[in-house]
């Protein structure tokens, strides 16, 4: 393999990143900003020290995906579900693409 191998991992992470920045925003939005499905599922970054502008990310717990989704989210529209199970996968994808991306450095550095 390559270098243009493992850099479209870096790429793809890079994608994960900014899918999952817009969905958590747009699934926030849809479950309405303050509900206490949206604080249930949504982290509060340094909340001692900023002021919700209202831009948050799911919690990172549910980045597992054998991790089940809260019982609120089975009475919510089929849009906020896929929207919530594309959150977790992009939240998911984004790890695993920069940490593949650096495993794939460190083989290309030994070869």
């Amino acid at each position: 393999m390559d270098f243009d191998a493992f850099a479209s991992l870096l790429m793809a992470g890079g994608y994960a990143m900014f899918a999952h920045l817009v969905l958590s925003l747009v699934l926030r939005k849809l479950l309405q900003w303050n509900s206490p499905l949206s604080l249930e599922l949504f982290a509060v970054p340094n909340a001692p020290f900023a002021p919700d502008i209202g831009f948050r990310l799911l919690r990172g717990r549910y980045y597992l995906l054998w991790r089940p989704a809260p019982s609120d989210m089975a009475g919510q529209p089929m849009l906020a579900k896929a929207l919530f199970f594309l959150t977790r996968v992009t939240g998911a994808a984004v790890p695993v693409c920069l940490l593949s991306f650096l495993g794939g450095m460190v083989y290309l550095g030994t070869r």
